[in-house]
């Protein structure tokens, strides 16, 4: 999975892809692109300004745990200035109790 984020010029990709040998592992890339006019594809010509592998586990946990801080910041008032409303909170603690009852990824820390 890629995500461009998009910058003046060019940009850089968020790119996360699960390792085949080593199944409890992912490897996390962010690579920059160069100059581009609208939508931007990944040629492999990109420059790579870090590389890590991370364990599947600890990603999800991390990603979890930030969208839960988000959705507390949202319910501070200061925080919520200029923001756009409606944070998804059920969406978020369902996919909490799925992760709590997976088999490999669980349980959730984020109780």
């Amino acid at each position: 999975m890629s995500i461009a984020l998009y910058d003046e010029p060019g940009g850089h990709a968020l790119s996360v892809t699960p390792d085949a040998r080593q199944q409890h592992t992912m490897l996390l890339m962010i690579q920059e692109f160069p100059l581009c006019h609208g939508a931007y594809e990944l040629t492999g010509d990109e420059k790579t300004i870090i590389s890590i592998r991370v364990k599947r586990k600890q990603l999800l946990g991390l990603l979890m745990a930030e969208l839960w801080k988000v959705g507390r910041f949202l319910l501070e008032p200061s925080f919520q200035k200029d923001r756009q409303q409606g944070f998804p909170t059920e969406t978020l603690q369902a996919l909490n109790e799925e992760w709590d009852a997976h088999e490999t990824l669980g349980p959730s820390f984020l109780k």
